[in-house]
């Protein structure tokens, strides 16, 4: 359906249904919503920096819904082999040759957390910033275990940034993006000005 209201986050979706948006600002909107497995019509809030009191209503009265285990469920870990043995065999027009066991190593978290992170600490912080940012990623993100656990594996010797420094990056990057915006503006309102100017002289 044209112009109908989703929360950030496709699987809450599946849950809740938007009524409307309550409050929109640059840093995050609230949302009334209704649950789609209740049967009393009551609504509740939801912030876009954060699905916790959609998850905690889930949890604490439907926790028995079969999608909803699904989404309460712990991650499951994948394991990734390092090495693998590969047989190939090589076409040609006029001949054919067989490769058999070569050893290839595949990139993987796992190798890559024993070589010295390319990425300075700043880089890596303002990835971060951008990333949650852009892909509307609630903000306790770089509380969670798991991907505090991805950083420190993919980037070695390198951590991540608290949910309060991200708030203050955050803040910081919105004021200087208003003041550029702002001095544009200031500059394309003097030009008109400017051009009278010169006018008056010729």
């Amino acid at each position: 359906m044209e112009n109908e209201l989703i929360l950030p986050w496709n699987i809450y979706n599946i849950h809740f249904k938007v009524i409307k948006i309550i409050n929109s600002c640059e840093l995050h909107t609230t949302y009334e919503v209704s649950c789609k497995h209740c049967i009393c019509s009551k609504t509740r809030t939801a912030d876009s920096r954060a699905p916790s009191n959609l998850r905690k209503h889930l949890k604490d009265k439907h926790s028995n819904v079969k999608s909803v285990k699904e989404l309460l469920a712990p991650s499951t870990t994948v394991s990734v082999d390092v090495k693998r043995k590969v047989n190939t065999e090589i076409h040609d027009n006029s001949d054919v040759k067989k490769i058999k066991n070569v050893n290839t190593v595949q990139m993987s978290i796992l190798n890559c957390s024993n070589r010295k992170s390319l990425t300075s600490q700043e880089d890596l912080d303002q990835m971060i910033l951008d990333v949650i940012i852009n892909a509307h990623l609630p903000f306790n993100l770089v509380s969670h275990e798991s991907f505090k656990t991805i950083i420190s594996k993919g980037y070695p010797g390198r951590t991540v940034l608290c949910r309060q420094t991200l708030m203050k990056r955050i803040d910081n990057s919105y004021k200087v993006a208003f003041d550029k915006l702002k001095n544009k503006l200031n500059l394309y309102q003097r030009q008109p000005m400017l051009g009278l100017h010169l006018k008056d002289h010729t």
